[in-house]
């Protein structure tokens, strides 16, 4: 019996054990003393990053990675803290020691930690004061030393300032003078191991450019930053994904990516952004920024860039394996075997696809075979293209372009001048019908026999510009004077070609006319709609723009967001309210009570800045429908800087023909007509 108590005395106390052990599973935080060990994540406040250990395809090294939480694959890791150094022991885990050390410990090698973050060695930390880790939404790992109280002291190390081989958004390539920060990012190795490769992707210190090196020597460069953009990714193709802000002052420079995420491939690639746009200059010299890389005389451009990298089959023979094995990328190799004249084929040598081993032209004996065994490797031939084939391809392409561009410059012009002559004929038709009756307008006395001696009739009308007509009425002399109809009085005229006329002057008050307006602007002289949804330069002025319908969107997002209407019920409208709680930084408070925090705070901002975008003051500055679709749809697309709407508020509820005023930046009018 004495037995039996004992036994359940430690089984309950090593449950008790077993429940009170610090874990970190499903928190942001990493306190300090805590073990966040190989089981353990941590994940962003609205879930939507994870750090975790993790093993790379089958390997038994431990990675520590963050990766967004929708990206289950251990591929989708955009940072590793010990991507050069993986650690093999599955009692692995990573710990703030007393010391306020933050560092990765290994069970079986306690003496060989790695250090993330290290302290003054040896110092006395401060009792008033901890450290904890915190991941943020930003997919940023912060490591932040705190005061009693819970605030923060200061910010001892981020992971947004050591990169790997992705730069996500709101990461920064470029330079700290002040601290000597460098930010840039670094390839992988290869596709089948995180190990840094041989491409760096930075800022330049002294021409401010983005460049690609290759073991230090320049493989591509952005050109110089203007207007937005770096000259060589000006591009539509590139403009979205690769889409950067500059900054620069005495202590920093440096940009930071706003769009999804930037991959630096192991060839030196760039790959990314919204649409998944690449940049490479391998086999694409020719584009904007690469650089060619040096080579002997024995080898040409062609042998270069246009080496078959695709063929599949066993090789034999002499062959020589470089002794840095281990560290060579594809890509190494294959320069090694462009800068030796005798290289005639290269494959590498390790299962992560690192290495190099190359043939010479006088040993190589390539069986060709179209299925390769298990553990077959891909074997990579340098094979330039025919020179007379090149030059037909080159010339057709030439010729076919210029061809084309002549015909579509064609089409072009004939495509216009239909328009200008159907648009010229509407005019006419407009003209006539607002003469009224059967009035015809006559041709030139000198054309009309022309037509006549040639045997052509015409049904053409001859437009006369204002100043033949005020000189053929002597300036609309009252003695020309003939009559007056309903819209307007008739004066005779007299041509220079002796015809004489009769023309009609058309009254201001008549309504008729074409003139004064636009086909993207009218003017209305009774103001209809619903106060709330209206447009401050039509409410005003009467003037209905393409925008009237994007400023009555914008409320109605505004109004959604708010769980309230646009209306007097309020002491200020909805627009003013909002604007004036934006520009205080507390635009969330904007937001309907009844959702009791049920909601993205980031998504709900995004949402607020939109429907200010749309009812802003000038309808010029509103955007399309189209771009407010695309500023929906895609929560990375960067938005524009705000400017002050225009408000308009009604005069009262008890009665809906009422007067109402809508003030544009301090300028206010009264007009009627409301409902």
């Amino acid at each position: 019996m004495a037995i039996s108590q004992s036994i359940l005395c430690f089984i309950t106390f090593t449950c008790f054990m077993h429940i009170t052990k610090p874990s970190n599973l499903n928190t942001d935080q990493l306190l300090q003393g805590h073990e966040f060990t190989t089981s353990d994540r941590l994940i962003s406040p609205t879930g939507w990053y994870t750090m975790s250990f993790f093993q790379y395809k089958g390997s038994e090294d431990f990675y520590l990675g963050i990766r967004k939480s929708a990206e289950n694959s251990t591929n989708q890791n955009f940072w590793i803290a010990n991507r050069d150094m993986p650690i093999h022991d599955p009692a692995t885990f990573l710990i703030i020691d007393e010391f306020g050390n933050l560092k990765i410990i290994s069970n079986r090698e306690r003496n060989s930690s790695i250090m993330l973050y290290s302290s003054d060695a040896g110092r006395e930390v401060n009792s008033n004061t901890t450290f904890n880790a915190i991941l943020q939404d930003t997919g940023n790992l912060m490591f932040r030393e705190m005061n009693q109280n819970g605030s923060l002291k200061r910010i001892l190390w981020q992971s947004f300032d050591h990169l790997s081989h992705v730069l996500m958004m709101g990461m920064r390539l470029g330079f700290d003078r002040k601290t000597g920060q460098n930010w840039s990012i670094t390839s992988r190795r290869s596709e089948k191991t995180y190990s840094s490769g041989s491409f760096t992707l930075g800022l330049e210190p002294k021409t401010k450019q983005l460049m690609i090196w290759w073991r230090g020597n320049i493989f591509w460069s952005s050109g110089q930053w203007s207007n937005g953009t770096f000259a060589n990714l000006k591009s539509p193709l590139y403009q979205k994904d690769f889409e950067f802000d500059y900054y620069s002052d005495e202590n920093e420079t440096y940009v930071s990516y706003l769009a999804s995420y930037i991959y630096l491939e192991p060839s030196g690639s760039i790959y990314g952004g919204i649409s998944g746009a690449s940049y490479s200059c391998v086999n694409n010299y020719f584009l904007s920024g690469c650089s060619m890389p040096s080579v002997p005389k024995c080898r040409d451009h062609d042998s270069l860039y246009r080496g078959s990298r695709n063929s599949y089959g066993v090789m034999s023979g002499t062959s020589f394996k470089f002794d840095e094995s281990e560290n060579l990328t594809s890509f190494d190799c294959w320069m090694k075997c462009l800068n030796n004249c005798s290289c005639e084929a290269y494959s590498y040598v390790n299962e992560d696809e690192t290495g190099c081993e190359i043939w010479s032209r006088d040993s190589a004996n390539f069986v060709a075979t179209t299925n390769l065994t298990a553990g077959g490797r891909q074997i990579y031939f340098l094979v330039g293209r025919k020179k007379g084939k090149t030059k037909i391809w080159i010339i057709s392409t030439i010729v076919g372009t210029i061809v084309l561009i002549i015909l579509c410059f064609t089409c072009n012009k004939l495509r216009k001048k239909l328009k200008l002559k159907a648009e010229d004929r509407k005019k006419r038709t407009k003209l006539l019908s607002e003469i009224g009756g059967n009035t015809t307008i006559p041709i030139a006395y000198n054309e009309r026999n022309e037509q006549k001696k040639n045997g052509k009739n015409s049904d053409d009308m001859h437009i006369f510009d204002f100043q033949t007509i005020l000189e053929a009425t002597a300036n609309f002399s009252s003695t020309n004077k003939i009559g007056e109809g309903g819209f307007g009085p008739v004066y005779k005229g007299k041509l220079s070609s002796g015809q004489e006329v009769a023309i009609k002057r058309l009254s201001k008050s008549s309504g008729q006319g074409i003139f004064g307006l636009t086909e993207s602007e009218e003017r209305t002289n009774r103001i209809v709609g619903t106060f709330g949804y209206m447009s401050p330069e039509y409410a005003m002025m009467g003037v209905i723009s393409t925008k009237i319908d994007v400023y009555s969107f914008g409320i109605l997002l505004l109004e959604i967001l708010s769980g309230k209407k646009n209306s007097t019920d309020y002491p200020f409208n909805l627009v003013f309210n909002a604007w004036k709680l934006w520009n205080e930084g507390e635009a969330l408070n904007l937001m309907d009570s009844n959702m009791n925090g049920s909601y993205s705070p980031t998504q709900v901002l995004r949402y607020i800045h939109i429907g200010l975008l749309c009812t802003q003051d000038q309808a010029r500055d509103r955007p399309t429908m189209l771009e407010v679709v695309s500023f929906l749809s895609n929560e990375i697309t960067h938005l524009p800087q705000l400017t002050q709407p225009g408000f308009c508020v009604t005069g009262g509820m008890e009665n809906r023909d009422v007067h109402y005023s809508c003030s544009i930046k301090e300028t206010t009018n009264s007009l009627t007509s409301g409902r």
